[in-house]
């Protein structure tokens, strides 16, 4: 209630910049709406990164800006509760470093679409449904299949169990202090020799 948005809605989340691909979710959303009938609407949150302009003109121009909510940054809770909320998440980004926001989608239990490239296939595995980002109608495909099947986010939920044992902040110290005990190992060993 607090961002007036509706019951029914996709999400994206990312820094509105161009790297971020967000003319063609644009594009994507348009497909949705038009050619299989999605009722909801578009919901992206995110800072202002370092150009807006393209998607500025987009939005301008956009047959379906009334179904969508541009929301700027949000609190880390209200994040949350917008990766709950939403019937999917898309995260069509054209390049990352590890690609946090999928991750945390996933794991709440929201079902995921992201690229086939970058380390975002490798994190996220048969997690999500991956595309290809700079390929519209394949987006709006994945959209529309994952919104058709009831059991799609059932299967996103199970996941979250594994997905927490996997990337958790526990395991990666744990991981991190065994990588630098090997280190101090190695160093002591050629030290010793």
């Amino acid at each position: 209630s607090r961002y007036h948005l509706p019951h029914q809605f996709i999400f994206a989340l990312g820094t509105q910049e161009p790297r971020k691909n967000l003319v063609t979710l644009l594009e994507a959303f348009t497909l949705l709406k038009r050619e299989h009938g999605y009722a909801g609407d578009l919901v992206i949150a995110g800072g202002t990164g370092w150009s807006r302009k393209e998607l500025d003109r987009a939005l301008t121009f956009h047959p379906y800006r009334s179904s969508m909510h541009i929301l700027g940054f949000v609190p880390q809770a209200d994040k949350e509760a917008l990766y709950q909320m939403a019937d999917l998440f898309l995260y069509i980004s054209l390049y990352e470093g590890f690609g946090f926001p999928p991750l945390e989608a996933a794991a709440l239990g929201t079902p995921v679409i992201t690229g086939h490239h970058s380390s975002l296939s490798e994190i996220m595995g048969d997690v999500a449904v991956l595309v290809d980002v700079q390929n519209v109608r394949d987006i709006a495909r994945a959209a529309a299949t994952v919104l058709a099947d009831p059991a799609f986010r059932s299967r996103a939920e199970e996941q979250r169990g594994m997905l927490k044992a996997k990337y958790s902040w526990d395991r990666a110290a744990e991981q991190t202090l065994q990588l630098f005990r090997s280190v101090v190992q190695k160093e002591q060993a050629t030290f010793d020799g």
